[in-house]
């Protein structure tokens, strides 16, 4: 159980990198692979934007990959 649990925190960690670069680029936020990964990650990691934003620089990405970190050691 806690294998799974463990593969989950790790997609998710991929998807908040893929959204991560999509604000990188240049992308079509009306296409649905572009939507649901905001759909996925956008309830993470805006209440993380309202500490972590530094002029335009946003690192909540940054932050929510670092406690998925921790508690991926944590279970481990």
């Amino acid at each position: 159980m806690v294998g799974v649990i463990i593969a989950l925190l790790k997609l998710y960690q991929l998807v908040v990198i893929v959204r991560a670069v999509q604000t990188w680029i240049t992308v079509d936020p009306k296409h649905p692979f572009v939507r649901g990964v905001a759909a996925v990650t956008d309830p993470v990691l805006n209440p993380v934007r309202t500490f972590t934003m530094f002029g335009s620089v946003d690192f909540s990405p940054v932050v929510v990959i670092v406690v998925l970190q921790v508690i991926i050691r944590a279970l481990s």
